[in-house]
């Protein structure tokens, strides 16, 4: 009888010392501030997978939560993406260091972090005048 307490006894402590991995949360918003509407076309290997519309002034959510550790941006899986600017001036962003553009909505150094707590995660994306100015330049050079 005491061999079986003991070996129930140990049971409990072993499981008592196993730790759930805790939900870890990704808060993901792109705002933009420019005086145009924007449309992000998404692409993986050249076949348009998803599209979506930002009205001037607006921003996207999304929250994602995982197990796997911190979550990293962006929040969609895409190779590229065709960034629309009222319909007139686009501009190409890759998942890639070597592009036209200063920041990428494809990396993940173009987002700026805030950590919450240790299980939530903030990242915000913002289209601004200066993304737009930078647009029309590409499209004036090119």
């Amino acid at each position: 009888m005491k061999r079986l307490f003991f070996v129930i006894l140990v049971m409990i402590s072993m499981n008592s010392c196993i730790k759930e991995t805790p939900e870890i949360y990704g808060y993901y918003t792109i705002t933009n501030l420019c005086e145009d509407n924007i449309e992000i076309k998404l692409y993986n290997v050249g076949v348009l997978s998803d599209s979506m519309n930002i009205a001037s002034g607006d921003s996207l959510e999304y929250t994602f939560y995982d197990k796997a550790g911190v979550p990293q941006p962006p929040p969609f899986i895409a190779d590229s993406l065709l960034v629309i600017f009222n319909d007139s001036v686009s501009v190409m962003h890759y998942r890639n260091e070597e592009q036209l553009v200063e920041r990428s909505l494809l990396l993940d150094k173009s987002w700026t972090e805030v950590t919450v707590n240790e299980y939530e995660y903030r990242f915000d994306y913002v289209f601004s005048e200066d993304d737009y100015l930078e647009a029309a330049e590409i499209i004036s050079i090119y």
